[in-house]
């Protein structure tokens, strides 16, 4: 600080007045604001008078209108008596707007900003400035105004003909108001201002030029993002840059901050506050603009940053997605932009709640590919209806997504949507990619048993995942649609119990269902209880002895009753044939004419010998009544319990049954 508040740089001036400088006191908390003016009237040649001002850094913040500064300095009178005690009183600093930069050209202003904030940052010599020197003054201290606290702690400048240094370090801005002769090496890094160039400077510099004027909405702007991108000059062209290109109404602005953004903070966790800004929702800004940056944004996922979150991008894709060029416009931007970034997925999740089917329809008619590419990296895109129904090939999209291994969550999403719009997929290889997807499968099947897909879906589960659902899902109607699908075979593996805990009523399906339980349920008498077959036996019977069951169940019926008694199971069935028997009508007995061979062996043997004693007594007291059947069951009651000889006729078989009784 002793060195700084001396300089030579009178001698060179034609008319000297007064240098203000600026710098940061190296490992100390304070910035030194300082005027020096040259002292004549000392003896010793060349002595100046510099008074200083210390600022805490942490005040820095609270300077909006740093340049009102100028009236606090004095330049000591020798004259005075104390004049050094007048130092000593606190001074009254006002923080106030003072008047416009008037007497400074556009242009040159314009290019001073361009030459402090552009990239790479390097030390400015503006030299002969055509400039009224208090406009000069003026001019260095809004410079450090519009700049946010981080960068002034670090911003030097000054008013000098030599080069200044805060330590090895260079001043950022020096205004000289003549040009001294220099060495080249003096030169070396410096970015000399001497006029303006003829060049067309950023647009950002005539925004940034016009707030140095009079400081507002981009003073504020850099006020509140600064501090999160740091202490870099050329940060301040960045920002400007921003805030420049989000106010001009332009197709592409949208894209050109999300490039220009992307391009200064690729690190995806600087400015989280100024990416939340510029990228998140926002009160009152249209739903086409919000769109706009959707779209852009998913050209550039990076850009989102750890503020994914904070972008809420779900929601206003949704809302964007409720028109028809909403949709078709995110669409066609996910299929054109192949990434399986957060962005696209969050977009797709917006676009699966709210897209509008024509504007799916707009998007697949508008371009030659389908969405299947975009289904086998965004797979939740498969949970919008119109995907589907707008698609040439349902088989490619569900191809894609067989691919894709979606979680488990969206699995069942996914499986909603295709029962929904009754999509044409292999079902077959459905379950086979997705085994824990049978579940979800027979839920919606459960809901309804009599969709067109049932059976369909049906044919393609296996036995043990509908076992396995139906032990927790006691749902008679899917029994009943298993009856109409399956072959009695697959039917065994569903057990007894769930059949009855089900409270399966055989009155429930056709003949042809029925039957194919029958078959089923006789196969479990080995290890069942025989109930569910001995109900069924109750309603097959009359429905064969009436002529009712058709030839093909009637066959199967008859020819897998004989076996049932071979099993104590088995014996709940005979005792249903047995109470048939009990009352023998006229069509019972032709019935059993025909298919005495089946049914005759299911009998107990106390049926059959008191059946047969019964009609055995009928015929010896009328022999007119006989009928075929009756001598049938004499004759096998007879022949099975005889111990010797051979019945040849019925009036030996009636000897034999009186005997035996």
């Amino acid at each position: 600080m002793l060195g700084l508040s001396d300089t030579a740089d009178f001698r060179y001036l034609p008319s000297p007045t007064r240098l203000l400088s600026g710098y940061p006191l190296p490992d100390q908390n304070f910035y030194v604001l300082a005027t020096t003016w040259p002292a004549p009237e000392q003896r010793r040649p060349g002595c100046v008078w510099t008074h200083s001002l210390l600022v805490d850094v942490s005040d820095l913040g609270d300077m909006r209108f740093p340049d009102s500064l100028l009236g606090l300095y004095r330049r000591p009178d020798v004259a005075e008596t104390d004049f050094l005690a007048s130092f000593s009183v606190p001074l009254d600093y006002r923080d106030a707007p003072t008047p416009d930069l008037g007497g400074i050209p556009d242009d040159l202003l314009q290019t001073l900003v361009w030459a402090i904030y552009e990239p790479p940052p390097r030390p400015v010599a503006a030299v002969e400035l055509p400039v009224d020197v208090r406009d000069a003054e003026r001019l260095l201290l809004r410079f450090w105004g519009q700049q946010w606290p981080e960068l002034r702690r670090t911003f030097s400048f000054a008013e000098a003909v030599t080069p200044r240094h805060v330590g090895d370090k260079v001043f950022d801005v020096q205004f000289a108001e003549i040009r001294q002769r220099r060495t080249s090496g003096d030169l070396s890094g410096v970015r000399l201002v001497h006029g303006v160039p003829n060049v067309r400077v950023p647009d950002w510099c005539a925004v940034a030029s016009d707030d140095l004027r009079c400081p507002g909405a981009l003073t504020r702007f850099l006020e509140m993002y600064g501090p999160e991108v740091g202490a870099s000059r050329p940060n301040l062209a960045t920002l400007a840059q921003i805030w420049t290109t989000s106010r001009q109404e332009r197709p592409s602005r949208a894209e050109d901050l999300v490039r220009l953004f992307g391009s200064a903070f690729p690190g995806g966790t600087e400015a989280s506050g100024l990416r939340v800004a510029l990228f998140g929702p926002v009160s009152g800004r249209s739903v086409a603009d919000d769109l706009s940056i959707m779209l852009a944004l998913l050209t550039a996922p990076q850009v989102a940053g750890a503020s994914f979150k904070q972008l809420d991008l779900p929601s206003r894709a949704a809302v964007a997605a409720e028109t028809v060029s909403g949709t078709a416009a995110l669409l066609n931007a996910l299929v054109d932009n192949p990434s399986r970034s957060r962005v696209a997925g969050a977009v797709v999740a917006g676009l699966a709640s709210s897209a509008d089917p024509d504007g799916v329809e707009l998007a697949l008619t508008a371009r030659d590919d389908s969405l299947a590419p975009l289904v086998r990296r965004q797979p939740r895109i498969a949970t919008i209806p119109s995907v589907w129904t707008s698609a040439n090939d349902q088989a490619e999209i569900w191809h894609a997504l067989g691919e894709s291994r979606p979680a488990r969550s969206l699995r069942t999403e996914i499986i909603d949507v295709i029962f929904e719009v009754e999509a044409t997929i292999d079902r077959a290889d459905l379950v086979e990619r997705w085994p824990d997807a049978a579940a979800t499968v027979l839920e919606r099947l459960s809901r309804d048993t009599e969709a067109p897909s049932t059976a369909a879906w049906l044919s393609v589960l296996s036995p043990s995942q509908v076992t396995e659902w139906l032990s927790s899902h006691r749902d008679v109607d899917l029994l009943n649609a298993l009856a109409s699908v399956w072959a009695p075979d697959a039917l065994v593996s569903v057990p007894e119990r769930i059949w009855l805990e089900c409270s399966w009523d055989p009155q429930s399906v056709g003949d042809e269902q029925l039957v194919r339980v029958y078959v089923a349920s006789l196969q479990w008498l080995t290890s069942e209880k025989g109930i569910l077959a001995a109900k069924i036996f109750d309603r097959l019977f009359p429905m064969a002895v009436s002529g009712q069951l058709d030839a093909a169940s009637l066959a199967a019926l008859e020819a897998l009753t004989p076996d049932i008694s071979k099993a104590p199971p088995g014996r709940k069935v005979a005792r249903a044939l047995n109470r048939v028997l009990r009352k023998a009508t006229s069509p019972t007995a032709a019935f059993l004419v025909t298919h005495h061979d089946g049914f005759a062996q299911i009998l107990t043997e106390d049926r059959a010998r008191g059946l047969a004693r019964g009609l055995a007594e009928r015929v010896a007291a009328d022999p007119t009544v006989a009928t075929a059947w009756q001598r049938a069951i004499i004759e096998k009651t007879a022949a099975k319990s005889q111990k010797g000889g051979l019945v040849k006729t019925v009036e030996d078989a009636i000897k034999v049954v009186r005997k035996l009784g």
